[in-house]
């Protein structure tokens, strides 16, 4: 018979207390299920622009450092979220987000992510006019030298809004959505080459490309 000495009784209680915490966390704990379409993503970003794991891989593996990114059409910032990762100076990095473009939450998520991740990029709410360069370069501390994109065929036009902005450019990341061909005006005039491609999750019309001269 087992003598119930002091010694006994806190190891019993101890088993006891074990025992309970290993069925209550086993049978009453919901399990944490990864999701892939969060790939790259830390654990504070809310939601929003999921499926463009593509985009984020990209920019995950294109993305230097010393960048200073301009990003046209930034969504609910999940690819802002993960360059803002690999910058040294996350400041040097604007995003531009019209409010009347409401994909994935639109500019009201991308300033929640933002917050939630305490990242550090400038968001502009606005189309660029012509003629607003010498502002938004002014956001920053040297020229924009990196350009990421997703803005529905939008680029070569802001090439010829506000050409300042692309005049130091060595790397462009871009959604190929322009169905006109115009982005293959803008290589050749910015004396580019596309170095990589990839398909386009949520359009499989669509690619994502990268450009560097």
């Amino acid at each position: 018979m087992l003598k119930l000495t002091r010694g006994n009784i806190i190891i019993i209680s101890i088993s006891i207390i074990f025992l309970f915490c290993y069925f209550y966390y086993k049978y009453s704990t919901p399990r944490l299920v990864y999701d892939p379409r969060r790939s790259l993503l830390p654990l504070c970003y809310l939601g929003g622009g999921l499926s463009e794991w593509n985009e984020r891989e990209t920019a995950h593996k294109w993305t230097f450092p010393d960048a200073c990114v301009l990003e046209f059409g930034g969504g609910a910032g999940s690819v802002s979220t993960v360059i803002q990762k690999i910058l040294k100076n996350q400041k040097n990095h604007v995003v531009i987000q019209p409010p009347e473009k409401e994909m994935f939450g639109g500019i009201t998520q991308l300033k929640k992510n933002r917050d939630a991740c305490n990242s550090k990029f400038q968001i502009i709410d606005h189309v660029l006019k012509k003629g607003e360069e010498d502002t938004v370069m002014g956001m920053v501390s040297k020229p924009f030298d990196l350009i990421v994109a997703d803005c529905e065929n939008c680029l070569y036009n802001e090439y010829k809004k506000n050409p300042k902005l692309f005049a130091n450019i060595k790397q462009i990341q871009v959604e190929r959505d322009d169905f006109d061909k115009s982005y293959d005006r803008l290589i050749k005039e910015l004396g580019m080459k596309i170095v990589h491609t990839a398909k386009c999750y949520m359009r499989e019309s669509v690619t994502v490309e990268v450009w560097e001269k």
